[in-house]
C-alpha cells in the first residue's frame, strides 16, 4: 500500500500509513481522555495514577496534552513546538502545561505535549494516557484535542453526572469520535455523589445511557438503513442482551469531587 501510494503521489496516505506500520511495530496502545471542560478529566487520571500528578483546578485548566506514559523513575520530558525536549520534576508540570497564570499559559502555548512518565500499572504493557485539554470553552484548546484523535486507539469520555450528555457532547461524539475509526469509546460517569440518594444516581446514569444509545442507533439508522445487515451487526456488535451500550463503564467518583 505504501508504494502504491507513492506512485500515485499520495502523500497523505503514505504519511497514515507509515503513521499505522510504526504504531504496529511498537506494539503500543494509546487512550485519550476527553470531554468538555471541567468535567474531571484530569482528576479521572489522577484518581487512576492514584496520586494527585497532573494540574487540577476549579478553573479550566489543562492547555497541552499530557501523556502519561510507564517510567519506574516519576518525571516530565516537555516537548516543544519547535522540536525542543526539557526534562523538569513531576512537582513543576503545571509552570508547563496550564492556563492558571499568564506565564504558564505563554509557555503551554510553545508545548506541543508533555510526556509523564510513572509507574503506574495501567500502562506498564505500551499503554499510554493523554489528558487533553477541555472542549467547547476555547478554539485553540478545542484543536488540540482534535489533533490528537486519529492517532489513538481509544477514547474514554467523562461526563459530569450534573450535566449529563449536553448537546455539544452528543454532536462531539457523532461527528468527531464515531468518525474517527476508533477500536472502543468508554463513557465515565463523574460526580455521582452529589445525587441525593443511590437511586437518583442509577436514574442519572440510565438517562445518559438511553441519550447515548438513541443519538447512536439513530445515526446507525441514517447510515445503514434499519432493516440492513450492517444495521443488525453494529447493534449486536455494541449492545449486550440487556440493551446495555458495551463502550460504558461503571460510574466513578475522584476524591476532588466528594
Amino acid at each position: 500500500m505504501r508504494e502504491f501510494s507513492q506512485k500515485l503521489n499520495l502523500q497523505k496516505s503514505i504519511f497514515l500509513i507509515d503513521d499505522v506500520l510504526e504504531r504496529v511495530q511498537k506494539n503500543s496502545f494509546s487512550v485519550a481522555v476527553v470531554g468538555e471542560f471541567k468535567r474531571g478529566k484530569s482528576t479521572f487520571i489522577n484518581a487512576l495514577l492514584s496520586k494527585e500528578i497532573l494540574p487540577a483546578d476549579v478553573n479550566p485548566c489543562s492547555a497541552t496534552l499530557n501523556r502519561v506514559t510507564y517510567g519506574v523513575k516519576p518525571l516530565v520530558q516537555i516537548k516543544f513546538r519547535d522540536g525542543g525536549i526539557e526534562e523538569v520534576a513531576i512537582d513543576k508540570l503545571a509552570d508547563y502545561v496550564t492556563k492558571l497564570t499568564p506565564e504558564s499559559e505563554e509557555t503551554a502555548a510553545n508545548v506541543k505535549e508533555a510526556v509523564v512518565y510513572y509507574p503506574v500499572h495501567y500502562c506498564q504493557n505500551n499503554v499510554d494516557i493523554i489528558d487533553t485539554p477541555g472542549l467547547n470553552d476555547e478554539a485553540n484548546m478545542t484543536e488540540v484535542t482534535l489533533s490528537v484523535l486519529p492517532e489513538v486507539d481509544a477514547a474514554i469520555m467523562v461526563v459530569m453526572a450534573q450535566s449529563p450528555f449536553s448537546q455539544f457532547e452528543k454532536e462531539f461524539v457523532e461527528t468527531k469520535l464515531l468518525t474517527n475509526d476508533l477500536g472502543r469509546i468508554i463513557f465515565v460517569v463523574t460526580g455521582i455523589d452529589r445525587y441525593n440518594s443511590p437511586e437518583d444516581a442509577e436514574k442519572g446514569i440510565k438517562y445518559i445511557r438511553d441519550r447515548i444509545q438513541k443519538m447512536t442507533t439513530n445515526r446507525a439508522k441514517e447510515q445503514y438503513g434499519e432493516d440492513s445487515p450492517e444495521y443488525e451487526v453494529y447493534y449486536k456488535k455494541n449492545w449486550n442482551s440487556k440493551g446495555v451500550w458495551s463502550f460504558c463503564l461503571p460510574s466513578v467518583t475522584s476524591k476532588a469531587q466528594r
